[in-house]
């Protein structure tokens, strides 16, 4: 749990530089320049499973022992990628919600918001389930289609 303390302090540094110096547009314009390169990014998430992939039709396969040490080199490498990945996704997810977070405030007015009142709590519940929610849906659609195909 350690390896989370540099990129939330960076995520943390970022907000407050971006803040200093524009405000929330510069959080804003912040969150931009990190999804800017989502392209990237995904293309370098997705290298992990497909040299997953490889490694494992190698080993079905009975490929030479050359040819394992090479994708099993190549998995630890896509492994890597795929940690680095997450962590740009979730830095620019905190980014953008802080952003659309101070967007909402600024539209609706709101000068504050109560967390003792039942419907603020519930809001609250019911958004932190909603990730959860689709997470598993999207684990579920996986696991059949693959039962599917096998």
């Amino acid at each position: 749990m350690i390896s989370t303390t540099i990129p939330i302090i960076i995520i943390c540094m970022t907000m407050f530089i971006s803040f200093f110096f524009a405000g929330y547009f510069g959080v804003a314009i912040a969150a931009v320049g990190m999804l800017s390169i989502l392209g990237i990014s995904l293309a370098t998430d997705a290298y992990g499973p497909i040299v997953d992939n490889a490694e494992s039709i190698a080993r079905m396969a009975h490929l030479g022992q050359n040819t394992r040490k090479r994708t099993e080199k190549l998995d630890e490498l896509g492994n890597s990628t795929a940690a680095m990945g997450k962590g740009f996704a979730i830095g620019s997810a905190a980014l953008t919600s802080l952003a659309l977070f101070v967007s909402y405030i600024g539209l609706t007015k709101l000068t504050s918001i109560d967390l003792t009142k039942t419907p603020v709590m519930v809001g609250l519940f019911i958004g932190a389930m909603m990730p959860f929610i689709f997470s598993a849906l999207t684990m579920n659609s996986v696991g059949k289609a693959a039962y599917k195909i096998i």
